[in-house]
């Protein structure tokens, strides 16, 4: 269990990562301290973070479960941001992360 918890940190520091990519191309966040170039470090150190639990966590989970339900994570969380900020989100978008979601709970029984 702990190690599935190891994946959910990783996944989620990945999504942040991307986020933070969002945010620093679009500049929807200004502060006139950070720029666009500190945003995309702190990328940077979201996907250094989120590898190192990634790497923990293979410890104890073989590889062919812990890929799929780490990128689903990430997938989901992905999702959800874009529903948050006001993305367009089709049924083909919401089928597709129903489909994702399902074929990892295939894959990890």
């Amino acid at each position: 269990m702990f190690a599935f918890f190891l994946l959910f940190i990783s996944a989620t520091c990945s999504a942040l990562a991307s986020f933070t990519l969002k945010f620093a191309g679009s500049g929807a966040v200004s502060h006139p301290q950070f720029g666009p170039l500190a945003w995309k470090m702190a990328a940077v150190g979201f996907y250094g973070v989120g590898f190192l639990f990634y790497a923990w966590a293979l410890k104890k989970l073989p590889l062919t479960s812990a890929y799929p339900v780490m990128v689903a994570v990430t997938i989901i969380e992905v999702f959800m941001f874009g529903v948050w900020t006001g993305e367009q989100v089709t049924l083909t978008n919401i089928f597709g992360a129903l489909l994702i979601t399902a074929g990892i709970i295939f894959i990890v029984r």
